[in-house]
């Protein structure tokens, strides 16, 4: 009894393509940034916001594709929050850990008494996160 030469090649290559070890790679889970606002810094006569700053407590893995803070001047302090409709600051330094500071010359705009800011974070899908906190000034 003679095994033919195309059964024994069949056979061959099922025993070697069960016996291959096919491992997946794995994904890794997203991970979003983590990041606060910090205090604007004033101009000492008042009147002008001279600069924003960010603390990046960490990056994560997520295509950011841009960073900053969102204010909003408004006539009064209001219940809603109008970050969403606000006016972005976008900063230029490449994202890293730390305190990270934006330079501007921002005027109080007249018939306003009001700001509210916080910082966001945009990924390249397009996720908007925002700072779970924020800062409101009266003057």
């Amino acid at each position: 009894m003679t095994i033919k030469f195309p059964i024994l090649i069949l056979l061959t290559s099922v025993l070697i393509l069960s016996g291959c070890d096919r491992k997946k790679e794995p994904v890794a889970e997203p991970v979003v940034p983590e990041f606060n606002i910090l205090p604007a810094t004033l101009h000492p006569l008042g009147g002008v916001i001279e600069s924003f700053s960010i603390h990046i407590e960490r990056i994560g893995n997520i295509p950011i594709e841009e960073y900053g803070v969102t204010y909003a001047f408004l006539e009064s302090p209001t219940a809603q929050n109008p970050l969403g409709n606000g006016k972005n600051v976008v900063f230029t330094q490449p994202m890293k850990e730390g305190d990270i500071q934006q330079t501007i010359k921002l005027g109080f705009p007249s018939n306003t008494h009001f700001l509210i800011y916080g910082a966001y974070v945009k990924a390249k899908d397009g996720r908007v996160f925002r700072s779970t906190e924020q800062f409101d000034l009266n003057y």
